[in-house]
């Protein structure tokens, strides 16, 4: 157990790096997390209580950090593709271009396709 525990927080501790240096690592970082949780929980008769309930709370949070973080990198690959093939129709006329990928990261959330005239 001390070995996988060991492997976990060595994942966390990389790829926090990782990712302040521009590292796509959110993912395994999240999954490094909720296995550190779930086998505090399946081994909690061998740790101590009270340590493993204040990391399972800071691991919680950073999960749940972690967790928007993702969900606004999921949504920004989706709408760059389809901003990048806009459906074909008559809605869409051939004078529209896409707008610059660049738009989903200024901030603004994104409601829909969003193209430049």
């Amino acid at each position: 157990m001390a070995a996988y525990l060991t492997a976990q927080c060595d994942v966390l501790a990389s790829n926090d790096v990782g990712m302040r240096t521009g590292t796509p690592a959110v993912h395994k970082t999240r999954v490094a997390a909720r296995r550190l949780r779930s086998t505090l929980r399946i081994f909690g008769d061998v740790v101590a209580a009270d340590p493993a309930e204040e990391l399972d709370a800071e691991l919680q949070w950073y999960a749940d950090l972690l967790g928007a973080v993702r969900d606004r990198d999921v949504l920004s690959s989706r709408l760059t593709k389809q901003i990048a093939q806009p459906p074909a129709g008559p809605e869409f006329p051939e004078n529209l271009t896409p707008a610059k990928p660049a738009i989903l990261n200024s901030g603004v959330t994104p409601r829909g396709e969003v193209y430049l005239a």
